[in-house]
């Protein structure tokens, strides 16, 4: 009896101490603790790019998928001038083996990878070689082909003064009229060129009225210029992106923010990299590799925790979590 009396004691203290142990929290989940969804965007510390998001419940619209890359939502550009593109907001491209398809919020893939389509200010979306433009049920509706490009217009700063490079001509920026906001130009110097030049621009110079010959060498970076004086506005960016919600985002010394269209800098360059503005929200990126969204006045409203995020429409938008791409409801 003693002898059963004192191993059952020891089986009951054994139990205690294994007890004791279970409950013990670890250290990282002592040190772990909640972020906020409505911080200051201050510029975070530089500290080695994370292997995957912080560890947050996703509270998925659509559940994500790993067979395809988004790249971008079509809410991020223009409307296109061909007008075909009725719900084009409500599109995003995505990549898969190594070509371009789009997508809607359902997950329904409108147009295959294989079609290989890009964007065109004027056709809206068409395949590789411009055979086709596809609405956004995914339908052909005609051929490609819209002639001129977008305008490539230069800076001058010596001369303080923007041109079109418009076929063989270098066009003043002012003969094309006033516009609410300013065109993006690439720096770069008129050169004299030869006589015997026949690939130069012909250039009215100014001060004598002469048509002249004239090269464009180009330089670094890019500026916002006035249409109706063809001055620059704003500092000089080593890139600008498209022009949307009142905000340009712009590159300097390799992180992007945001310039307003009299060229001042609202919210400073301190992302990796940062998507134009859409329903008064912007993806950015930080400098630890992980997307959130920030408000027009550099709010951050949606906190760092994404690995991938596409621009906001309709309340929803395509982010990216070590699960895949899914969609999610983002309060705009």
């Amino acid at each position: 009896m003693k002898l059963r009396a004192f191993a059952a004691l020891a089986l009951c203290a054994a139990l205690l101490v294994g007890c004791g142990r279970a409950a013990a929290p670890s250290s990282e989940a002592a040190g772990s603790s909640a972020s906020s969804p409505d911080v200051s965007s201050s510029a975070p510390a530089a500290t080695p790019a994370p292997t995957a998001e912080p560890e947050t419940k996703t509270d998925w619209l659509l559940e994500p998928r790993t067979d395809l890359e988004i790249t971008c939502s079509l809410a991020e550009y223009p409307t296109a001038d061909n007008g075909v593109l009725k719900d084009q907001a409500y599109l995003s491209l995505f990549e898969q083996n190594g070509k371009t398809g789009a997508i809607n919020f359902d997950g329904k893939i409108v147009i295959p990878a294989e079609e290989d389509v890009h964007w065109c200010s004027v056709c809206g979306l068409t395949n590789a070689d411009e055979s086709k433009i596809f609405n956004d049920l995914g339908e052909n509706v005609g051929p490609g082909g819209h002639g001129l490009p977008d305008m490539e217009i230069v800076y001058d700063s010596t001369l303080g003064m923007a041109y079109v490079l418009e076929m063989e001509e270098l066009v003043p920026l002012t003969n094309y009229g006033a516009s609410v906001r300013p065109y993006v130009a690439r720096v770069g110097t008129l050169q004299a060129a030869p006589a015997d030049d026949y690939g130069a621009f012909l250039w009215n110079n100014p001060a004598t009225g002469q048509t002249e010959g004239r090269t464009v060498e180009w330089g670094e970076g890019y500026v916002l210029v006035q249409p109706s004086t063809g001055k620059q506005v704003g500092p000089v960016c080593e890139a600008i992106d498209r022009y949307s919600d009142g905000l340009y985002a712009v590159q300097q010394n390799g992180l992007w923010g945001y310039l307003d269209i009299d060229g001042t800098q609202v919210i400073p360059c301190q992302y990796q990299q940062a998507r134009p503005f859409c329903s008064n929200l912007a993806a950015v990126q930080n400098t630890d590799g992980l997307w959130g969204y920030i408000s027009l006045a550099g709010t951050v409203k949606v906190p760092f925790q994404y690995l991938g995020a596409a621009s906001v429409t309709g309340g929803r938008a395509w982010v990216k979590t070590s699960e895949g791409w899914g969609v999610v409801a983002i309060q705009t």
